[in-house]
């Protein structure tokens, strides 16, 4: 895959070079060499996100989003546990309980789903 996407790379850089150079000379070249520089400092960002990505590294931005999927998974857990805590004190007991256990069932299902497949280092122990 990334063989393919580093080859498409470099067949639309030739492609783009190829088509700046057989352009008619412009009559400021300093005009032609602003525009070279762009799609050079275009294709250097290319090139290094490719790397980044064949490297396997993080952008921030995907770090913060796992820490914060991370930080959900964990307050789903913490949910959980003062779910069982109500849950033994008597919140299920009384007048219409069972309506009180379906809600308990429901944000259970809730909640595991927030600790399921979390990526980065995974959920945290029920």
């Amino acid at each position: 895959m990334m063989h393919k996407l580093m080859l498409g790379l470099v067949a639309t850089a030739a492609l783009g070079v190829g088509t700046s150079t057989s352009k008619q000379p412009q009559e400021d070249p300093a005009v032609e060499i602003a525009e070279l520089k762009r799609q050079v400092a275009r294709l250097t960002a290319d090139v290094n996100l490719l790397k980044q990505a064949a490297s396997g590294e993080a952008s921030e931005k995907e770090k913060e989003l796992v820490a914060y999927v991370e930080a959900q998974a964990r307050a789903a857990a913490e949910l959980d546990r003062a779910f069982a805590e109500s849950e033994e004190k008597g919140f299920t007991y009384g007048i219409n309980p069972e309506s009180r256990e379906v809600l308990l069932a429901g944000f259970r299902r809730f909640t595991a789903t927030l600790q399921d497949n979390v990526p980065g280092k995974g959920a945290p122990p029920r």
